[in-house]
C-alpha cells in the first residue's frame, strides 16, 4: 500500500513528526513518501495509497503558511474527495483546545 504523508509546518516540527511517521510505517509492506504541502494542488488527492496530513496550525489556529495554497486551491475546485482514504495528525497548542 502506498501511504503520501502531507506536511503543514511553520517551525519544522510536524515535518520532524511526519519523518518519524514515516520510518515507522515503511516496513517493506508499505511505499510511504513525505511531501511538504508547498509543493502541492488539489491534484495530489488524485493518486492512489492512503493519505495522513500531518500539520500544526499556529496564531489562532491559522494554517500554516507552506499549506496555504493548498488550502486555498480545495476550497476553489472543491474536488470530490468521498473516494480519498484519509488520516489527521494535528500539532496545536493546548491553551486552544
Amino acid at each position: 500500500m502506498k501511504i503520501s504523508i502531507l506536511v503543514g509546518t511553520m517551525t519544522g516540527t510536524a515535518q520532524l513528526c511526519a519523518q518519524e511517521m514515516e520510518l515507522a510505517l515503511d516496513d517493506g509492506e508499505h511505499r510511504v513518501e513525505t511531501l511538504l504541502m508547498d509543493q502541492l494542488d488539489s491534484s495530489v488527492f488524485l493518486r492512489d495509497g492512503v493519505f495522513l496530513i500531518c500539520t500544526s496550525t499556529y496564531g489562532q489556529g491559522d494554517v500554516p503558511d507552506n499549506a496555504k495554497a493548498l488550502y486555498d486551491d480545495l476550497r476553489a475546485r472543491r474536488p470530490n474527495l468521498s473516494g480519498v482514504r484519509y488520516g489527521v495528525f494535528g500539532l496545536g497548542d493546548r491553551t486552544y483546545a
